[in-house]
């Protein structure tokens, strides 16, 4: 850990222009690890890229390969008629603390009023898609997101008039429960309505704000502890144009990402993937991974961590060089 503490001490140190940030970073100095602290200011710092760790954190040491999931063999059970679920990541493949998988919905159709004991996040794929949460109708469009937290009731259906609709739905537990409970009186709100809405918070597409991640890269955040306190996932949508990806790095925690444009590559540890069509990765904790668009259409993924803040300790690319076995496995 000597290489991750002075590291994490040397970027408290530099003259980058964010003295709030930087304080609250010395004054936590002593009461949060310093791979955490590594990961949380280069996540906040984007304008500055601090040297990758040349050695791999032990504590990070993985216990699970990753997993790709094709839709073409994912399994599939009706939720309710005209509503089908695609599980991608879950129980099924070894992830902990998160699920991801892919709603259909028949236009006319409804999930009824019910609740989860985990945080739920739904972000529309392609469609319109009716979230009624306590009785505050959202009227959702394409790449709009909505996280309830647990044990708030919620319905989801597809209008009557629209085309069918799919959508992208996370959970933070590997085996989500339901469990159905009477509706309550409906609440009217705006087409528009985003941010804190009651206990929900809903963000629009149209505007939301990008940010730079790595290059050829626009990222969108949708739901983490910082947007939502006590948020226990955190996610969002990025688009990668050609050449587009982020260094090499490790998280503390599960990862799923799902190709939903265009077509990726996959690295872990120096194995490669090629994803599209809604392809989508689980990354247990500590494997070394990065995606990156080779090709010069666009290609776009939706991401969730399976913790609060999407965090990433950022490793050597030798590590994902083929045949280097980074952990001696």
């Amino acid at each position: 850990m000597d290489c991750e503490l002075k590291a994490a001490n040397d970027a408290c140190d530099l003259d980058l222009g964010c003295e709030g940030f930087k304080s609250e970073i010395r004054n936590s100095r002593s009461t949060i690890s310093p791979l955490f602290l590594l990961s949380t200011i280069n996540y906040h710092l984007s304008t500055y890229r601090m040297s990758a760790l040349t050695e791999l954190p032990e504590s990070f040491r993985p216990d699970r390969p990753e997993v790709m999931i094709s839709p073409n063999t994912a399994p599939k059970v009706e939720l309710a008629p005209g509503v089908e679920l695609m599980s991608l990541v879950g129980a099924a493949n070894g992830a902990r603390n998160l699920y991801t998988g892919v709603a259909s919905f028949q236009p006319g159709h409804v999930l009824p009023y019910h609740q989860h004991s985990c945080t739920e996040n739904i972000t529309v794929l392609e469609g319109e898609l009716i979230v009624e949460v306590e009785g505050r109708a959202h009227h959702l469009h394409a790449l709009d997101n909505i996280t309830i937290p647990a044990k708030v009731s919620h319905t989801t259906s597809c209008p009557p008039e629209a085309a069918p609709t799919r959508v992208h739905v996370a959970f933070a537990m590997a085996s989500p429960d339901r469990l159905l409970v009477e509706p309550p009186i409906r609440v009217s709100l705006s087409s528009d309505s985003e941010g804190l809405i009651g206990p929900e918070h809903v963000v629009r597409f149209k505007t939301a704000k990008p940010y730079v991640n790595g290059p050829n890269t626009e990222f969108y955040d949708y739901l983490n502890a910082k947007m939502i306190p006590g948020c226990d996932l955190s996610g969002g949508y990025a688009t990668f144009q050609h050449g587009g990806r982020l260094p090499a790095h490790v998280h503390d925690f599960d990862e799923s990402i799902c190709i939903v444009q265009g077509k990726a590559t996959c690295n872990v540890e120096g194995r490669l993937y090629s994803m599209s069509g809604g392809a989508t990765a689980l990354q247990p904790r500590g494997r070394v991974h990065y995606f990156i668009n080779e090709t010069h259409e666009t290609m776009a993924m939706i991401w969730v961590y399976a913790g609060p803040m999407p965090v990433r300790t950022e490793i050597d690319e030798r590590f994902t060089q083929p045949g280097v076995n980074p952990w001696g496995e």
